[in-house]
């Protein structure tokens, strides 16, 4: 799998909350098919590996991180840096360690208050930037980070769906804008996907205004929507009552038939505005109501490269995110 993905594998990802890293024992995770192992050193750097010892291939997420930072094999003993590199080898301490002992590495750096790997260390790709956290009337709240059981090509098109939240999210968000809705001055593309803006006007619920901080019967909201190629999604709502909110969420794909999801907020107003527990607790809801149909559907990729579904003039931004994955999936082919 990992072959046929190779240009996906250019982007940074944010592989799970930087709070989950310790100094006592190592994470494992699949990522495009790949096992890696990601731990946290004293010193502040992070160590992400290919999950296999260059000796005997056991896991080194089984192994023990030492004081130094070294991570151990837990089969023999053998000891790896944060870039791969065999330091220590208890069978032969004499001999010299040959650069063939070391450990693929791969790029890791925390951001927004998460890891973000890359596996293409010779790519030129960045990071997506923020504005808001660097903004200290700006709070970043931590949201969800799980497995789910789906594509990651599914979870994000939902993320560009601008119709399905009056069938899905219906009795959660009443809109009263009514269908189609427009897509405000077309969709701009860039090297790193594309955005594009809508409005909406909802009547404000009891559920909703426990997530908003205000009671108005109506409010609207321009929602900016940023595909951030391959699985990620950059949503900014900006509400009329002042409420300013980006959601950024990704789908790191395991394999075809599942992807961990790790969702997190910007918001300007204050924890007595809002609680992390009422916003959360509406979230959950919301996200439920989405996965309980992405769920269901078909995990097989190819109705996504293979315009095998119907899509509409309404699915716009979906059919060029396809279009954009098409040709960089057809890159990575071109090179084996």
């Amino acid at each position: 799998m990992a072959k046929t993905l190779n240009r996906l594998e250019a982007f940074w990802f944010p592989l799970c909350p930087s709070n989950l890293l310790n100094q006592k024992a190592a994470l494992s995770y699949t990522v495009f098919g790949n096992h890696l192992v990601v731990w946290g050193t004293s010193n502040g750097t992070i160590g992400a590996l290919e999950d296999r010892c260059s000796h005997r291939s056991a896991r080194l997420s089984q192994g023990e991180i030492h004081s130094d930072g070294l991570l151990s094999c837990p089969y023999h003993g053998w000891r790896f840096d944060p870039t791969g590199e065999c330091r220590a080898r208890p069978q032969c301490p004499d001999q010299t360690i040959p650069p063939s002992c070391s450990v693929r590495s791969y790029a890791a750096s925390v951001r927004y208050g998460y890891v973000w790997v890359k596996f293409d260390l010779s790519s030129q790709t960045s990071i997506p930037v923020f504005p808001e956290s660097d903004d200290p009337q700006i709070r970043q709240i931590q949201g969800f980070h799980e497995v789910w059981n789906c594509s990651a090509y599914r979870l994000i098109e939902n993320g560009l769906d601008n119709y399905h939240h009056f069938f899905v999210h219906a009795g959660l968000l009443e809109t009263v804008t009514p269908i189609p809705t427009a897509i405000d001055s077309g969709i701009e593309e860039s090297d790193d996907g594309f955005c594009y803006s809508t409005v909406l006007k909802l009547k404000n619920s009891k559920k909703l205004c426990g997530a908003l901080g205000h009671g108005n019967s109506f409010v609207t909201v321009k929602r900016t929507v940023r595909w951030l190629a391959p699985f990620g999604i950059s949503l900014e709502l900006d509400w009329s009552h002042g409420l300013r909110q980006r959601i950024v969420q990704y789908a790191i794909p395991i394999d075809h038939k599942s992807c961990i999801m790790n969702r997190f907020y910007f918001r300007n107003d204050r924890e007595e505005d809002v609680s992390i527990k009422q916003l959360l607790e509406f979230e959950r809801t919301l996200i439920d109501q989405d996965r309980h149909i992405i769920e269901t559907i078909n995990t097989d990729n190819k109705p996504l490269i293979e315009n095998s579904e119907n899509l509409i003039e309404a699915d716009l931004p979906i059919a060029l995110m396809r279009r954009r994955l098409k040709r960089l999936l057809a890159a990575s082919e071109n090179l084996h």
